[in-house]
């Protein structure tokens, strides 16, 4: 039989809605797919800059995982986490991001990780109280990078351990016809944590317009009391970088500034310099603490570093003995580097003061003898060590811009020294927000005037390569 038209019709209706009724369901079944891709956990991958998911390109892969306990210390937060399946993305890189809303990305507070390699699994990030504040609660998420996406972990929360508080003392001030109404020093002998100490600093006041902090370097190995006697302007000096004693000239370690031009470089640092220590033949990358000041004379402190350029930067590359290696210090690593241009600076180490804050402590990984978590600038162990409490030189500056000259004596009956966890808390106590450690020991020394002032009766007064002092205009 044949059919009407309008059986003809009917079918063709029927037909049309069940085509519109699989059409939507398979929809539905995409979008609930989708919705379920978009946790932390299943790594998707997002596009730089935005907050939420993404559609997967592949099946997804677990890129990074988080390890759910954060350790807290009073200088940082120590992030854990694993990467795997890096053979399927293209150029990865590691990280960890942190906010106080929730949801972190790379769009914001983020420091990039060590360089992965085939072998690389468990890693292990020290955020640094450069980058945190007291007092806050973080969320942070580890992520890697390939091309134009970023795979993220879950979230974990971490706060910064309980601050250090500052060393005070009783300062007696020192007179002198040498020092300038902008310049005063002052003396203490206090005791330090129960041992006999004996210290002094100079304060110069620089917006009064009399004097100027300048660095020196002279062409051979010199006492500070020959480099003071060279130049009738100088008020107040001290020894300044580390240097080797290879030739009578001597090399002048690190990066010295001396009126715009700058002399030498940041280097990789060896992980021990003890030849039997499993990390004497390994070079890390690295910045070290540069205190100086730019054209107008306004002080800073930086952390310093670069292969073939010396870049400034605003953090430490948080290089970890024992760890995986990050990549050379560059115009973007540890972060974008700062314009700053200084006319004199001096660079040693560590960093006693960012920002008011000690970046470093001496806690330690759990992999042995000098394997500390927070000596990212590479100290020799006679240098960086809680046992350590020699004498000690520093330069620092105050939040209105002052800038202060630090000397203690050590290693002798009347002054015990300081370790560079109480010269950090003495320079803080002075009222400094930014501080370095310059070279100690036998190089330590200050002039006020044509006095010596510190202890040089058990081998000190050492001929040094580098200076800095006040200077009358």
């Amino acid at each position: 039989t044949r059919r009407t038209g309008g059986e003809t019709r009917k079918k063709q209706i029927k037909t049309s809605y069940e085509m519109i009724h699989t059409k939507l369901f398979s929809l539905i079944l995409t979008a609930v797919c989708l919705l379920s891709c978009s946790s932390g956990s299943g790594n998707t991958p997002v596009a730089p800059g935005e907050p939420g998911g993404g559609e997967p390109e592949r099946p997804v892969q677990n890129y990074v995982t988080i390890e759910p306990e954060v350790q807290s210390t009073a200088v940082s937060v120590v992030i854990g986490y694993e990467v795997r399946n890096l053979e399927e993305l293209k150029n990865p890189g590691c990280g960890v991001c942190w906010n106080t809303a929730g949801n972190p990305t790379v769009s914001g507070m983020h420091q990039d990780g060590p360089a992965l390699l085939s072998t690389s699994r468990e890693m292990k990030q020290v955020i640094s109280n450069a980058l945190l504040e007291y007092g806050q609660t973080y969320s942070f998420r580890a992520y890697v990078r390939s091309g134009a996406k970023v795979y993220y972990s879950d979230e974990v929360k971490g706060a910064l351990g309980r601050e250090p508080e500052a060393l005070t003392f009783n300062w007696t001030p020192v007179t002198s016809s040498a020092l300038p109404s902008s310049v005063s020093v002052y003396k203490t002998t206090d005791p330090l944590n129960g041992h006999a100490f004996n210290a002094w600093y100079a304060v110069a006041d620089l917006s009064q317009g009399e004097v100027e902090v300048k660095v020196n370097i002279p062409p051979t190995l010199q006492t500070i009391d020959r480099q003071a006697a060279a130049d009738a302007k100088c008020c107040v000096l001290v020894n300044g970088a580390y240097f080797l004693t290879t030739t009578t000239e001597g090399t002048n370690l690190g990066l010295s500034v001396v009126n715009g031009k700058e002399y030498g470089r940041v280097s990789d640092y060896r992980g021990s310099l003890r030849p039997a220590h499993p990390e004497y033949d390994t070079y890390y990358p690295a910045t070290r603490g540069i205190f100086g000041v730019d054209h107008s004379g306004r002080p800073a402190v930086y952390w310093v570093g670069g292969l073939s350029v010396n870049y400034y930067f605003e953090r430490p590359l948080p290089s970890l003995i024992g760890e995986e290696l990050y990549a050379p210090v560059s115009v973007s690593l540890p972060a974008p580097a700062s314009a700053w241009l200084p006319k004199y600076a001096v660079s040693a180490g560590p960093v006693l003061l960012y920002d008011g804050k000690c970046p470093f402590d001496f806690t330690l990984t759990g992999r042995g003898e000098e394997y500390y978590l927070h000596n990212y600038e590479m100290i020799p162990y006679d240098i960086f060590n809680a046992g350590v409490s020699p004498d000690r030189t520093a330069v620092g500056y105050t939040a209105d811009g002052k800038v202060i000259l630090f000397v203690c004596d050590g290693c002798y009956a009347q002054s015990g020294g300081a370790t560079l966890t109480e010269l950090a808390m003495i320079m803080k106590g002075l009222g400094c927000v930014g501080a370095v450690n310059l070279d100690g020991g036998g190089s330590t020394g200050m002039m006020v005037g044509d006095e010596h002032v510190n202890d040089i009766t058990t081998g000190g007064n050492r001929a040094v390569k580098s200076t800095i002092g006040f200077y009358r205009k």
